[in-house]
């Protein structure tokens, strides 16, 4: 019996046709989603296959990885985001922590970070699926096209609303297995988000199922769907932010 022996597809993943930021990410989340088109020989026949880049059936699979910080260089240019999480080498999502004692500490601070990022390192985020921005305990969540505006808190657990610093929701944190978070009292925002998004499978479900990308002539626009239970509190509360974080 002859060895498989690799021939077209696989490169399709870390190649690129040009240097337009959001065309690449387009074309990566195609693979992303629909997977990749591979052929091979074997037995001396040219096999044609589908390899997917994720397995969200067996989450043991995955290869499971966050960076704390990551030092990127490209070009002239070097910058440490300060968390970026890997799903079998692919750097999905970035999370950038602003400090609360820095009186310059904004969300608004934090965009303009990730915006820089964009136009001076921007082939870490050829594959991004979503950025975070974080401040003290409060947490916000966008895409690569979101303004700052649109960067919004986490509110939900598998589609339950979750008290957060004494708004409405459940009473506990849900603890499911493999995660460690606190079940005592309201959850804080960044608590929320983090197992509301990153637990592993939900993060693999988001990624694969709740982004989407519009185009408008030229301009192309991407979305993460949310559900309105996911991103807005009741209406007949005032979010109480700490003005250091605004």
């Amino acid at each position: 019996m002859l060895a498989a022996k690799p021939l077209v597809g696989g490169s399709q993943v870390t190649s690129t046709e040009s240097s337009d930021l959001l065309g690449n990410n387009r074309r990566f989340h195609k693979l992303l989603t629909d997977g990749v088109e591979v052929e091979y020989f074997f037995n001396g026949e040219i096999v044609h296959e589908k390899v997917w880049l994720t397995d969200p059936s067996h989450l043991l699979n995955n290869d499971w990885l966050a960076i704390h910080p990551l030092t990127v260089v490209e070009g002239n240019h070097a910058h440490c985001p300060d968390v970026v999480v890997f799903i079998n080498g692919l750097p999905l999502a970035v999370i950038v922590s602003i400090y609360p004692t820095n009186e310059q500490a904004t969300f608004k601070a934090g965009y303009r970070r990730i915006q820089t990022y964009l136009q001076q390192i921007p082939k870490l985020f050829f594959y991004n699926s979503f950025l975070v921005i974080t401040c003290g305990n409060q947490a916000r969540v966008g895409t690569l096209t979101s303004d700052w505006e649109e960067f919004l808190p986490w509110h939900a657990i598998d589609g339950e609303a979750v008290a957060v610093d004494g708004f409405p929701g459940i009473s506990k944190l849900p603890n499911p297995e493999g995660e460690d978070f606190p079940t005592k009292g309201a959850a804080t925002e960044l608590e929320v988000l983090i197992q509301g998004i990153f637990d592993k499978r939900r993060f693999l479900e988001e990624v694969l199922h709740l982004i989407v990308f519009e185009s408008n002539g030229t301009d192309i626009s991407k979305k993460f769907l949310r559900r309105p239970f996911c991103t807005v509190l009741n209406s007949n509360k005032t979010f109480r932010s700490p003005p250091i974080c605004g």
